[in-house]
């Protein structure tokens, strides 16, 4: 199991998990550019977001 970086929710990754012969659940969002899925608002870097942040994230303009 993953710890959401934002909210804490506990989530399954399949990369994180070991199942590289499996893909992922975020694959099947869009492809963004990591820097604006893996920075929070101040800055700093963010390991894996849940699905529901991630979806959130995905949701908000380029510029943020």
């Amino acid at each position: 199991m993953s710890a959401c970086s934002r909210c804490g929710a506990e989530f399954s990754c399949g990369v994180v998990n070991g199942a590289s012969a499996e893909k992922c659940w975020c694959m099947a969002l869009p492809t963004i550019a990591a820097e604006k899925v893996l920075r929070d608002e101040d800055g700093a870097l963010q390991n894996c977001l849940c699905p529901e942040c991630l979806r959130n994230r995905l949701a908000q303009p380029a510029s943020n």
